[in-house]
């Protein structure tokens, strides 16, 4: 390539969006649990049980 620019390959492009979804998802899940009270902790616990019950898959996007 000119001016010894070389682009990433894409499996490298893959892994960092991969990490930085990661975060974010881990970042929104922080803020959602930090605003609920304390009395809704249990029902959302609930619905995860219910979900691993039933083996379905808690979608995150």
């Amino acid at each position: 390539m000119e001016a010894g620019l070389e682009l990433l390959g894409l499996s490298t492009f893959h892994k960092m969006a991969s990490k930085v979804r990661t975060e974010v998802k881990a970042s929104i899940r922080a803020g959602t649990h930090d605003r609920m009270s304390a009395a809704q902790l249990p029902g959302l616990m609930r619905l995860l049980e219910d979900a691993t019950a039933t083996g379905r898959r808690c979608s995150t996007g």
